[in-house]
């Protein structure tokens, strides 16, 4: 595989994958880092790049880098550390700046586990349902009452019928916070939805409800009676 950096005209250098591993399309290019900013901001928005880069490749895609993946998501640091396209955009990136970005995540996306002196990595919750991984996460009541999902109003009618459902994901995401609901809504254009889910309701009625971190909870799927609409605005 091959990139190269290009430029938006804003200060902002990207990856673009300008070859495939077999018939895999990178479809989107990838923010690697800014040539902008003071010299802490650049190293932000670089670890928050390489953040992107891992989910994508963790999460829905590891023949990108023809990684190999274990029935638990586990990819070898060693492996990923060496596959990674080594030009302008990433030739900075070392096993530090990796556990960095696991360490530092926000909302605890990345695992890291020891097996035989070797290190390996693993995306903890948000795989494609393509994926052969199965995570053994324990299911348990969650924390508070109400859990939230961001969507967009088109989607609604069909939710309210049919419940959510993971869709292209194995799982259904809810958080703990609006906030980061409304993140998720906000990827797209148009009005945004925030779902609230009695999640206490669903849990004692026989729902699955399972712990992914401290702020997400998976289900495979949540019926229409535990779901309540809240209208949030419009992202054009």
């Amino acid at each position: 595989m091959e990139g190269k950096p290009w430029y938006d005209g804003s200060g902002v250098v990207y990856l673009r994958i300008i070859k495939f591993i077999g018939n895999v399309p990178l479809k989107k290019d990838m923010l690697c880092r800014s040539l902008s900013g003071t010299p802490m901001q650049r190293s932000k928005k670089s670890l928050i790049g390489l953040s992107k880069f891992l989910s994508l490749l963790l999460r829905h895609k590891p023949e990108i880098l023809n990684l190999e993946m274990n029935e638990s998501g586990f990819v070898s640091l060693k492996e990923l550390l060496r596959k990674i396209p080594r030009n302008s955009c990433w030739n900075w990136v070392t096993e530090g700046g990796l556990e960095r970005v696991i360490r530092e995540d926000p909302k605890g996306r990345f695992e890291v586990k020891e097996k035989g002196g070797e290190k390996y990595v693993r995306a903890t919750y948000g795989h494609s349902a393509r994926l052969p991984v199965s995570i053994d996460y324990p299911e348990q009541k969650p924390a508070q009452k109400f859990l939230y999902h961001g969507t967009k109003k088109r989607n609604v009618e069909a939710i309210l019928q049919e419940g959510l459902k993971p869709k292209s994901r194995k799982y259904v995401h809810l958080t703990t916070k609006k906030g980061d609901a409304i993140t998720v809504a906000e990827r797209r254009s148009g009005k945004n939805v925030i779902l609230k889910v009695n999640a206490w309701k669903f849990y004692s009625s026989g729902g699955v409800v399972l712990r992914a971190t401290s702020q997400l909870y998976l289900c495979p799927q949540v019926p229409p009676k535990f779901i309540e609409v809240l209208d949030v605005g419009t992202v054009q």
